[in-house]
């Protein structure tokens, strides 16, 4: 009796912090949306006053605010695509994803420099022992390994290096596959290891810091959907590591159930 309450009291608090983490990513989404907006607004003021007072230089200037409006729209569809992308990924739903040849370095490189500029505290030490490339969608797996650092630096003491690895390994079946690993200072207990990929255990371990924007199930789905895997380990000497793993030839992941061209995102 005692068990069942206390299984069903945790039960309660992981879908309560899921319920908080998705209401803080719901507010951040709404909060970076305006602010864009806003910034849309100022920019197209500017270049009306501009068109108000003709210069000879003034289509350099007006281009230029063109330039940024665009630039801010494109932002505002990108984050409303990634909010989209969580729903379904929440209900399970197969994503339509945008497969075409992508290299993983270059996805780690464009993840790399956005972290850098945001986050300047910490270093970000890319190993590419290999090059690998494969139909891959590379907007979304720029969020899982977005993703992946984000995590990475929740779950580190302040200031703690991060370290990506890109490589390649040959599968039991004697196929290749690209593989991404993540390390960092921090590391999981044994029991811990899958409940990692649980989005109320991740926003629990990460208060305070800036929350990703989808969980790492989310993120753990879209790798699948590529036919990969995501997995976390934990070393003693207290690093731990997130491993992705794709196929360079793209399969079907067992769960994942063809759905009518109507169905699909």
């Amino acid at each position: 009796m005692r068990n069942g309450r206390r299984a069903g009291e945790v039960a309660r608090g992981e879908a309560e912090a899921a319920m908080r983490a998705r209401e803080d990513f719901a507010a951040a989404v709404a909060h970076d949306l305006k602010s864009t907006l806003t910034a849309i607004s100022m920019t197209a003021q500017l270049a009306r006053r501009r068109l108000e007072r003709p210069r000879a230089d003034m289509q350099a200037e007006i281009a230029s605010n063109l330039a940024d409006i665009e630039a801010s729209a494109l932002n505002i569809a990108s984050r409303l695509d990634e909010l989209l992308d969580l729903v379904h990924l929440e209900a399970r739903r197969a994503l339509r994803l945008n497969l075409a040849p992508a290299r993983l370095l270059a996805i780690v490189e464009t993840v790399q420099a956005e972290h850098e500029v945001r986050d300047g505290r910490r270093t970000f030490h890319v190993v590419a022992a290999a090059d690998p490339e494969g139909s891959w969608d590379a907007v979304r797996l720029i969020r899982v390994v977005d993703n992946l650092c984000w995590n990475a630096i929740g779950l580190s003491p302040a200031g703690g290096d991060i370290v990506i690895e890109v490589t390649e390994e040959q599968q039991s079946d004697g196929r290749l596959c690209a593989v991404l690993s993540v390390r960092f200072q921090g590391g999981f207990a044994p029991a811990d290891l899958e409940r990692v990929f649980d989005g109320a255990f991740t926003a629990e371990r990460i208060k305070g810091s800036t929350a990703p924007r989808m969980t790492l199930g989310g993120a753990r789905q879209i790798v699948e959907q590529h036919g990969g895997t995501l997995t976390a380990a934990s070393a003693t000497d207290a690093r731990a590591t997130f491993v992705l793993r794709l196929p360079l030839v793209r399969t079907t992941h067992p769960w994942i159930k063809p759905l009518p061209e109507g169905e699909r995102v």
